[in-house]
């Protein structure tokens, strides 16, 4: 090779290096074109089915929004195994429960667990109506005993993940004044929390059978006909 060939070549590769800014604003000027042009395809695709972007921002509002529960289920939507908060709901509207208690209380605890605002559900929860907004706490606790003192009640919280065990304290101190017999019904993700509250009995739920899986996932995917179609 001669001298002006390797020059050449040096020419050529130094025109071509990461150094050089003319190669490197041509490589990113073609890639975005190719970025808008992909841009453009999907923009041609929502208008072409309408789709709507509405879509999506509802569903990250939903993920914004703390999970909460009722305590009523349509008992042929049961499935043995189907979940803690449905067991909890089977249990609770059990007609032998409206026989036991005077008095049931259903609250879904979730991440937010603050004593004031489990005490205004428990209030809400037993009589029916919201809470004024402007009662403190020494208020809301004398309305809370007001309630349950004196009465055998059920209480269900759902979905509890709180560990501490001071506030657990404060809220029990509270709730002492129940007939003998009363008892609270617990659901949670994590059995740390049941030991954190001294819980007397735990109960774990286990995987669903291969029937009542089945079961679940026709009710869940809405599948309907001839249970010999299903299967296959």
């Amino acid at each position: 090779m001669t001298r002006n060939e390797r020059k050449g070549r040096n020419q050529v590769r130094m025109f071509f290096s990461k150094s050089n800014q003319i190669a490197f604003l041509l490589k990113m000027g073609h890639k975005i074109k190719q970025i808008r042009e992909r841009l453009n395809a999907i923009n041609d695709d929502k208008n072409q089915f309408s789709f709507s972007g509405r879509l999506i921002d509802s569903r990250c509002d939903g993920f914004r929004e703390r999970r909460e529960t009722g305590s009523y289920i349509p008992q042929e939507e049961v499935i043995g195994g189907l979940g803690k908060t449905a067991l909890a709901q089977s249990f609770y509207n059990h007609n032998r429960m409206d026989d036991q208690f005077e008095l049931k209380l259903w609250v879904c605890v979730s991440e937010d667990f603050s004593v004031k605002i489990i005490i205004r559900k428990i209030i809400e929860s037993a009589t029916g109506t919201i809470p004024d907004p402007s009662l403190q706490m020494d208020s809301l606790q004398k309305e809370l005993k007001s309630q349950i003192d004196g009465n055998k009640y059920l209480r269900v919280m759902d979905d509890v993940w709180n560990e501490k065990k001071e506030e657990w304290f404060s809220l029990k101190r509270l709730l002492m004044g129940g007939a003998r017999g009363s008892r609270i019904l617990i659901t949670t993700r994590g059995e740390q929390v049941a030991r954190t509250l001294e819980t007397t009995f735990l109960y774990y739920l286990k995987y669903l059978d291969e029937c009542n899986a089945w079961t679940l996932f026709q009710k869940m995917a809405g599948l309907e006909g001839p249970e010999e179609e299903l299967e296959n």
